[in-house]
C-alpha cells in the first residue's frame, strides 16, 4: 500500500491535470509547466536528475493534485478498514476481563 496508492494518485493527478488543460478549465499558472531549478545544480553531481525533473510537465500541479488524491484514497481505505474491522474483529472484552462491577450507590443526601 505504500507504493501503490502514491504510484496510483500520481498517474492518476497526471490524467486530471491534463484533461483540465484540454477542456479549458481555470488552472492557476503557477501549477502549470515545467519547474525552474537554480543553476547551481546543473554543477553538481545531481546534473542527469536536475535535468529530469527540469523536464517533467506540469510537475507541481501533477504533485499537488497527487497528494490529495493521497488523502482521499487512504481516508476511504481507512473508513472502510474501521467498518471492516468493527464487524469482523475481535470481542471487545476477552476471557480474561474482569466483569463490570455491579455497584449500587444510593442518592445522595445533605
Amino acid at each position: 500500500m505504500l507504493i501503490v496508492i502514491p504510484v496510483v494518485s500520481y498517474v492518476l493527478a497526471v490524467f486530471t491535470v491534463r484533461t483540465a488543460l484540454d477542456q479549458d478549465m481555470p488552472v492557476p499558472y503557477q501549477l502549470i509547466g515545467n519547474p525552474v531549478l537554480p543553476p547551481w545544480l546543473y554543477q553538481t553531481g545531481l546534473a542527469p536528475i536536475a535535468t529530469f525533473i527540469a523536464s517533467q510537465d506540469n510537475l507541481y500541479g501533477n504533485l499537488l493534485i497527487a497528494v490529495l488524491y493521497i488523502v482521499f484514497i487512504g481516508g476511504i481505505i481507512t473508513l472502510a478498514w474501521t467498518i471492516l474491522y468493527k464487524f469482523i474483529g475481535p470481542p471487545r472484552y476477552g476471557p480474561l476481563d474482569a466483569e463490570t462491577p455491579d455497584i449500587r450507590v444510593k442518592r445522595y443526601k445533605r
